[in-house]
């Protein structure tokens, strides 16, 4: 599908996506807005940014950039060839595990609506993170009912003993197949079934079109060591980006260098600390916004 078909998928699905005058962007939870798609580089003009931060509950707007400075990385597969020789010796004990204990098959969607409910609330809730669509049964329907026979949509999932165990969805936009909700349940990390769906989906592919490119996202904004060392054993190697952040004047005094410097020096107590890490990531991040406009003049 086009970048234009997804974005219309994603109003089917539930997900608040805003126009503004060249783009279209997707409302998230926490005062925030993501360029869509994601991961393509996007162009922002001043009219843009200006009605994205016209929103009373959009309180800062983020975009992928090519920049000079990169902040952030998109994880990548692109190739004809993911076979088994491909991976280290453990990821290969790992993914033989997987498809030896697992099945692996398109679910029904009745399946995915129960299970799949039910592991996104484990998922989350073990992340601390609230996702409407994902965690609200009602939304979760509509957003499967979009979702399941959509063309170019593809989901896979693992069964242990006949036990709903994991499911991914593949979405391919302009010929990149992006991976969403890659979630398993705790009940069967032994199991590795995330390692099978991964594997069994991109040789599915590599089948159909013969070369491939799957993206598993840009880094986390916070670190995330062993999800990016999964990604990596996967195959999935750094593209380097830029994550550009704009914010809204009513927080944008907050993000200077007097108060960056004052903050920095201020983490030894407990609770500066914890909130340093997000607090700089959108402080790199916004700067990079004003060498965007000078390159973007």
């Amino acid at each position: 599908m086009t970048g234009q078909e997804f974005i219309e998928l994603q109003k089917n699905m539930g997900i608040d996506v805003i126009n503004t005058k060249t783009m279209s962007w997707v409302h998230m939870q926490n005062k925030y807005a993501v360029a869509s798609p994601s991961v393509e580089y996007s162009y922002p003009i001043n009219e843009d940014i200006k009605e994205i931060l016209s929103h009373k509950n959009i309180w800062f707007a983020i975009f992928v950039s090519e920049h000079t400075t990169p902040n952030t990385a998109e994880y990548l597969f692109e190739g004809d060839d993911y076979s088994i020789e491909k991976f280290h010796s453990k990821i290969r004990n790992q993914i033989r595990k997987s498809l030896k204990s697992c099945t692996i098959k398109k679910p029904t969607k009745d399946d995915l609506v129960k299970y799949g409910f039910e592991i996104n609330n484990e998922i989350l809730g073990m992340h601390q993170r609230s996702v409407d669509y994902l965690i609200k049964l009602d939304k979760w329907k509509k957003y499967i009912d979009a979702l399941y026979d959509a063309r170019d949509v593809y989901v896979y999932a693992a069964y242990v003993d006949e036990e709903f165990a994991a499911y991914v969805f593949f979405i391919k936009v302009n010929d990149k197949y992006y991976i969403y909700h890659p979630f398993a349940t705790r009940r069967f990390s032994k199991q590795a079934p995330m390692n099978g769906l991964l594997y069994t989906a991109i040789n599915d592919f590599i089948e159909k079109d013969k070369h491939v490119t799957v993206t598993y996202g840009l880094a986390s904004f916070f670190t995330m060591s062993g999800l990016d060392k999964f990604k990596k054993g996967m195959l999935f190697t750094e593209k380097k980006m830029s994550r550009v952040t704009v914010l809204d004047d009513k927080i944008s005094f907050f993000f200077n260098k007097p108060i960056h410097y004052l903050f920095k020096k201020l983490t030894f107590i407990p609770i500066i600390d914890s909130l340093y890490e997000k607090y700089n990531i959108l402080y790199e991040s916004s700067r990079l916004y004003q060498d965007y406009k000078r390159n973007n003049k």
